[in-house]
């Protein structure tokens, strides 16, 4: 009897497991139906020198820019490495536009691009504003598409010398001075927009680049910037943008811009004696801006004269831009400056009326200056900001000119209300009257461990806050996890008594990774915030709460999932 039954749950188990294999190959083949396998192309192509000549002769300046895009568009598919000539040299004198590509790789082997004019022979319709100078020209352009790499390659505008901003055709100077409006005076020419390197949106959707590297690439005597992360109006950021180990040399505007990003890291790279400054976090786009942006184990080098009163000396320049943009969540660490201060200027403008509607989360650590002739700007504290919400200043070394009456760091406040969350400690500030200087006063900042004065003594220790601190994580109430949500919708969070702010973080196809989605109102139900959940592409998202308390100190509650649905007949 019992041979029987096993035998009768063996066959059982056969026809189980002959169900189940059937089961599984057609969910496999109706998958397949619903999403196609996409097949890359994993190959390195050569660009040919019968297509793109890789001479550049001074005799005969004949731009490859066309060619090369001609060639380019039979060459593009997914997962291609396009590899030039090594050691060639190429003419490019248009913009090389790669436009809403994707996974490809553009690998310079060691050859030079080289432009040999300053863009006055584009063609009107390559030329912006209608305006006499190409203000948007860059060399190399990335325009929307993701999963884009620029690597081992040199980069040389037609600003060619150790001088920037010298009018080719007139041997001028170049005015510096205003950001080329149209109205500007019609006999002064600005090549600012001549970058090396811009990333920008595209198509309908105004899409910024989703994933890309710059890798091991110099980029020189460019009339404008090194490198930009651009867009304006309505374009949507660039995102897990990467540059490493590059160098930026004399750029006549400024070394490296992020204007409207949602994620970028700068490492191990060299910016040199740009005509400004050095980096902008300048957002253009109003309810846009930078977020989630860190340079980190860069050096910063100055050739000119530190005790100039150039712009150039600006390290971290935070004011331009829109009005209406954001500025979030920004990290400056481990930096080297050679001949170069910690010189960073956030939200201040002139006379503090220049303001971004958000200015939070903002990091200076551990950077070192070498420079020991102070600020050039005489009583004035290197490190000013203006109406900030979390702003630490941590292990920094930037000595004060002895003959100068200025302080480490100045906080401001702003029309729009005080700064707080400010952090001062573990800097030295050599010959500095103190550590921090704020007006109006900012009760719970936080200094402490700082060296200052003339005999470089300990301001005051850190001690314990006397208070413990609440760091109950957390707890979005509304919606319920799982919920499917559509147009406004309301998010509610419970947090400890002790918080001061508290602010929502989404993820989640078109975030990619944590992101800020808006700042809560404390209210009888909870931080509550209204979530446009219209402006986002149907689809999965992740949300969490993160409760600040008064200094700063932040705790992040539990994960939820949603589900939003706003497209009709779905």
């Amino acid at each position: 009897m019992r041979t029987l039954a096993l035998e009768l749950r063996s066959k059982a188990l056969t026809r189980r497991g002959r169900w189940l294999i059937l089961l599984v190959a057609v969910a496999v083949a109706f998958a397949g139906q619903l999403m196609p396998e996409i097949t890359k192309a994993a190959t390195v192509v050569d660009v040919p020198e019968s297509a793109v000549v890789a001479r550049c002769d001074p005799a005969a300046k004949v731009d490859q820019t066309p060619a090369f895009l001609a060639w380019l568009k039979t060459h593009n598919a997914p997962g291609t490495t396009i590899r030039f000539k090594a050691g060639g040299c190429y003419w490019m004198n248009n913009i090389i536009d790669i436009h809403d590509q994707h996974d490809l790789t553009f690998d310079g082997n060691g050859a030079v691009f080289k432009t040999y004019s300053a863009g006055f022979d584009m063609l009107p319709s390559d030329q912006r504003f209608n305006i006499v100078w190409p203000r948007l020209r860059s060399m190399w352009r990335l325009e929307g598409g993701y999963d884009l790499v620029l690597k081992n390659m040199t980069i040389v505008g037609s600003n060619g010398g150790p001088n920037p901003g010298i009018d080719p055709r007139t041997g001028k100077l170049f005015r510096w001075d205003y950001y080329c409006p149209d109205v500007d005076q019609p006999d002064t020419f600005c090549l600012e927009g001549q970058a090396g390197i811009t990333l920008f949106g595209v198509n309908a959707d105004n899409l910024g680049v989703w994933g890309a590297k710059v890798e091991n690439v110099t980029v020189k005597y460019v009339f404008g910037d090194g490198i930009n992360l651009h867009g304006w109006g309505d374009h949507k950021p660039n995102r897990k943008i990467e540059v490493r180990d590059s160098l930026f040399q004399r750029a006549g505007r400024i070394g490296a811009v992020a204007q409207v990003v949602n994620g970028a890291l700068f490492q191990n790279n060299i910016f040199l004696t740009p005509r400004r400054s050095m980096t902008v976090i300048e957002p253009w786009a109003p309810n846009m801006g930078s977020y989630n942006v860190t340079f980190d184990h860069n050096q910063f080098i100055d050739e000119d004269d530190p005790t100039d009163a150039k712009t150039g000396h600006a390290y971290m320049f935070a004011d331009g831009g829109n009005t209406d943009a954001h500025v979030e969540n920004i990290t400056y660490s481990n930096n080297t400056l050679i001949n170069q201060q910690v010189t960073t200027y956030i939200n201040l403008g002139p006379d503090l009326t220049r303001r971004h509607t958000t200015r939070k989360n903002i990091k200076i650590i551990n950077n070192k200056s070498n420079i020991t002739v102070g600020s050039p700007f005489a009583d004035q504290a290197p490190i000013r900001a203006a109406g900030i919400v979390g702003f630490e200043v941590r292990g920094n070394t930037q000595p004060i000119q002895p003959n100068q009456r200025n302080f480490g760091v100045s906080v401001y406040g702003a029309g729009d209300g005080p700064s707080s969350g400010i952090v001062v400690k573990d800097n030295t500030f050599a010959n500095a009257l103190g550590a921090l200087y704020t007006d109006p006063a900012i009760p719970d900042a936080t200094v402490c461990n700082n060296l200052v004065g003339l005999d470089s003594s300990l301001d005051r220790a850190c001690v314990a806050p006397l208070a413990k601190i609440d760091n109950t994580p957390p707890t979005i109430l509304v919606p319920a996890a799982g919920s499917t949500v559509s147009g406004n919708t309301i998010l509610s969070a419970r947090a400890a008594a002790s918080s001061r702010r508290v602010e929502y973080l989404i993820s989640g196809w078109p975030v990619f990774y944590l992101a800020h989605l808006g700042d809560a109102t404390q209210s009888p139900y909870g931080w509550v915030y209204s979530w446009a959940s219209q402006r986002f592409p149907d689809g999965t998202y992740y949300l969490k709460a993160r409760a600040f308390d008064r200094l700063g100190n932040h705790v992040d509650g539990p994960q939820i999932t949603v589900t939003v649905r706003n497209a009709t007949g779905v």
